[in-house]
């Protein structure tokens, strides 16, 4: 029965997995609610210090269930609007909401919805063979889910247009060559994991900083990123351990 999965993989790892593999794990209505309600157990989960997002059975995500989505609210666009925003939207969206670093691992299709769900994360993680599409053009639907900004964001203004004018595709390897993607990996979940237990080494307060300083370098220009880091670094600066690495660095010069 097609599912959203989430479970503890130890050291504050967190795996959140769609498992719809007979439709390649595309949302349908039921799903995105449940995947909103792991997202919120992640939101509210004290212990997790990293999650990895990522698709069963060799797909990632191969977008909405569109007769599902959008074959049950029928014609009043207001109605639909606020169905896409509050539910469909909000449930790969949240991802980019939550404190703790989100790591995508991405195999096989991750298409409209799919592929915003993979760039809501703040690591893309991808099989050179994987397939990003933005292909909503090609069946005359506008993009939504954030795809816009998300693209403009990883790509610029102008290979973003031409990639949604055309209703355009990427393999992972092409991904990465335009920056999209972070890394690549012939198995993306083992590499997804390992950056994660890396993460989740780090002191939470310092990765969730990290996080934050990169977010508002894109959302808030540079002024802001260099007032909030300078905080951080100060505060990290006070902590046991930089303090006795201090001491140990001055032993040494004198």
């Amino acid at each position: 029965m097609p599912g959203i999965n989430l479970r503890d993989a130890g050291d504050g790892i967190r795996i959140l997995s769609i498992d719809n593999a007979s439709k390649k794990n595309a949302l349908n209505n039921a799903l995105c609610m449940e995947l909103s309600g792991k997202v919120r157990e992640l939101a509210d989960d004290k212990q997790a210090r990293v999650a990895i997002v990522t698709g069963e059975g060799g797909a990632f995500c191969a977008g909405a269930d569109l007769p599902d989505v959008f074959g049950t609210m029928g014609d009043d666009v207001n109605d639909i609007r606020d169905h896409l925003g509050d539910v469909v939207y909000q449930s790969f969206l949240g991802l980019r909401d939550l404190k703790i670093p989100v790591i995508s691992a991405v195999e096989g299709p991750a298409v409209g919805a799919g592929l915003n769900m993979a760039l809501a994360a703040d690591v893309v993680i991808a099989s050179p063979t994987a397939d990003f599409a933005a292909t909503f053009s090609k069946i005359g639907l506008h993009q939504g889910g954030g795809c816009t900004p998300l693209l403009v964001e990883a790509l610029g203004r102008q290979r973003a247009m031409k990639l949604l004018l055309e209703g355009g595709r990427l393999t992972g390897q092409e991904a990465y060559d335009l920056g999209l993607v972070a890394a690549l990996a012939d198995d993306p979940m083992d590499a997804a994991l390992e950056l994660a237990k890396t993460t989740a080494g780090l002191d939470p307060r310092l990765s969730r900083n990290i996080k934050t300083a990169v977010k508002l370098s894109v959302e808030s220009g540079f002024d802001a990123a260099l007032q909030f880091e300078t905080w951080a670094q100060a505060y990290t600066a006070t902590q046991p351990g930089i303090q006795k690495m201090i001491e140990r660095l001055s032993k040494r010069s004198k």
